[in-house]
């Protein structure tokens, strides 16, 4: 059931603005993900790169890891704005469909940002050993660190899928 705010904006464009701002938002991250992924890929496969392939890798994750975060409060936010939209701020949480499904896709992203949490500030920062202008790879971490990134590649992967079906109500 939509709603009306009064002298503030329509309901209708009010909804349009958070799937807008949601969707740019998601999009944005999950492309930096492909991008690094590529990036990865293409430095591993040009020995030209292979003296600065970690400075490289290094300086796009964490010129991205601050970018993460402003568009994971946006994606929160719109997707809260999404739900207020649709009336389902209420007791309706729990028990319509579509709205049990925007709880299951509230539940994965935060289970998702706690895991991009512990990349980001824990396993992430063990992979690279600096040493003034040197930066090397700690191979013993990388692993793990590759297998929590696609983890939260694929969980993003998910959490788009559901969100596209949510809001063309295919679910719920």
């Amino acid at each position: 059931s939509w709603r009306y705010f009064p002298g503030v904006m329509d309901a209708n464009l009010f909804y349009l603005a958070m799937l807008t701002l949601h969707l740019f938002c998601a999009a944005t991250w999950l492309g930096g993900n492909i991008f690094f992924i590529g990036f990865v890929a293409l430095t591993r496969r040009e020995n030209f790169l292979k003296n600065i392939r970690a400075r490289l890798i290094f300086t796009y994750a964490i010129s991205f890891r601050k970018m993460t975060y402003v568009l994971f409060a946006a994606i929160l936010l719109s997707g809260l704005g999404l739900i207020y939209a649709n009336g389902w701020l209420n007791g309706s949480l729990f028990v319509l469909p579509a709205a049990k499904a925007a709880l299951l896709k509230l539940g994965i992203f935060s289970a998702m940002g706690i895991l991009q949490l512990v990349h980001d500030f824990f396993i992430g920062p063990r992979s690279y050993h600096i040493d003034g202008d040197e930066i090397r790879v700690k191979e013993e971490y990388r692993s793990v660190n590759r297998l929590v990134g696609y983890t939260v590649f694929l969980i993003t992967l998910t959490l788009f899928l559901l969100g596209i079906l949510l809001s063309r109500r295919v679910i719920g």
